[in-house]
């Protein structure tokens, strides 16, 4: 979903870039894309997943009913996402963020009410909440569906577009999104795949712990890149070259600076943190965590340029390289599970490795296909960020040689890493400008430059 929408709001972009743009006609092209593929995924979603239910799973027999359910709901739930892309590429398109940021959130409490109502609930809980996910889906689809036809009645009526050329065009950005998106299947849900049939479902849960507290954090941070894409999309279609380096290099820099203040605040204490949120903290994931949100800082530092990439429309070689790494990655982990005595977490492991190397050959291809500066953008993107992150590793060996016992002083430890990330990237990773431009913000005065 997160790839679909990402074609949505890069044509809109450079729609709207453009004199005398037609963003109705654009946005309805994708919307046909979109349901078509929302029919492919629930064809091959019945097709293959049926078949892995009933003969691949490793799970206890009489869960497998239980199984069946959750996966039916979820593949009706999962098409209407599809279905949904558009709508909300189109907020982003148009920058509306507080809008989506409102919806988001309300269903976001929504979900939790449901979890908090599980526990007056009686029967199969497992069906009850996955009833109660899917509907918010499908509150969530209406809601972004009745906003749009309300703010932008003119962009998403219907207009069917009979120029096969317009579809290819379109197809060909989407298709490599989806390429990329396919290596992030792999990635994450090939991993549980991988794990649920070596291991069994007790190293699944750790992983997928891991998995939560590293989805959370991409969302988090996610936003900043989410609200500059509009911008370097349009500066990037209306030959602002100077803006759109500008942009690229300052988003990848903050991006990596916000995951550094939440890697470090909650890397520092891990364990600590996991045990206050959950009752029993399954075996390894406090390892698959730690790996998770280094799997996520490493992916945070493309974040800028991999916008210009989609701003450019040369995106080809990018989503090839990044799949085929993936793939080998998987491969990789596959063997060694299998002729190595290696530990549970080798995955993520092999997975940090792999998106090393795939963010270094994103840098070098961005040189040769755009012609993009690259040690300009390693100067002004990392270099500033490689300064905390020295800091605060050896700040973080010191951390765990006081040994804090007690909750409170749990507490006042994370609080008290939490400010020293933050008072470093503020001094050391914003620039002057950039901390006067804030501090007018902060005050309600309009930012200079």
């Amino acid at each position: 979903t997160v790839a679909l929408t990402g074609t949505t709001q890069r044509f809109i972009n450079v729609e709207l870039g453009k004199p005398g743009g037609n963003p109705r006609r654009v946005f309805n092209i994708c919307h046909v894309i979109h349901i078509l593929s929302a029919l492919v995924l629930f064809i091959l979603t019945e097709a293959v997943g049926i078949w892995y239910i009933h003969n691949w799973i490793n799970i206890p027999a009489e869960k497998a009913g239980d199984a069946m359910f959750v996966f039916q709901v979820s593949t009706v739930a999962a098409c209407l996402g599809i279905a949904n892309v558009p709508f909300q590429g189109l907020l982003a398109a148009y920058e509306r963020f507080r809008a989506q940021t409102i919806i988001d959130t309300v269903f976001i409490l929504l979900r939790l009410l449901m979890v908090v109502a599980l526990l007056y609930c009686s029967g199969n809980l497992l069906r009850i909440y996955a009833v109660m996910i899917s509907g918010i889906s499908v509150a969530t689809f209406l809601s972004y569906h009745l906003y749009c036809y309300r703010r932008w009645p003119g962009v998403v009526g219907w207009e069917f577009v009979s120029s096969l050329a317009e579809y290819r065009e379109a197809l060909s950005f989407n298709n490599y999104n989806l390429l990329a998106a396919s290596a992030n299947v792999v990635k994450w849900q090939g991993g549980h795949f991988l794990l649920n049939r070596i291991f069994g479902t007790a190293i699944n849960a750790a992983y997928g712990i891991g998995n939560l507290v590293g989805s959370y954090v991409e969302k988090f941070t996610g936003n900043l890149a989410m609200a500059a894409a509009p911008q370097i999309i349009q500066s990037h279609s209306g030959n602002d070259t100077e803006r759109t380096r500008y942009l690229t290099n300052t988003v990848s820099r903050l991006n990596l600076l916000i995951n550094l203040i939440l890697f470090f605040t909650l890397e520092a204490d891990l364990e600590f943190l996991l045990g206050l949120w959950l009752k029993n903290v399954p075996d390894g994931a406090v390892e698959f965590t730690k790996y998770t949100l280094i799997l996520g800082l490493v992916g945070s530092t493309t974040v800028g340029i991999n916008q210009t990439i989609n701003a450019s429309g040369k995106i080809k070689w990018f989503k090839i390289q990044y799949f085929a790494i993936y793939c080998a990655a998987f491969v990789a982990a596959i063997l060694l599970y299998l002729y190595a005595d290696v530990p549970v977490y080798t995955l993520l492991l092999v997975y940090i490795a792999g998106d090393a190397l795939s963010r270094l050959v994103t840098v070098l291809l961005a040189g040769r296909i755009l012609n993009y500066p690259v040690k300009e953008f390693v100067a002004q993107a990392f270099l500033r960020p490689a300064a905390v992150t020295a800091i605060m590793l050896g700040y973080t060996w010191l951390y765990r040689m006081v040994g804090l016992e007690g909750v409170w002083p749990h507490l006042a430890g994370c609080a008290v890493t939490f400010v020293t990330v933050a008072v470093l990237c503020w001094f050391i990773g914003l620039t002057p400008g950039e901390r006067r431009n804030i501090g007018y913000i902060l005050r309600g005065k309009k930012p200079v430059g």
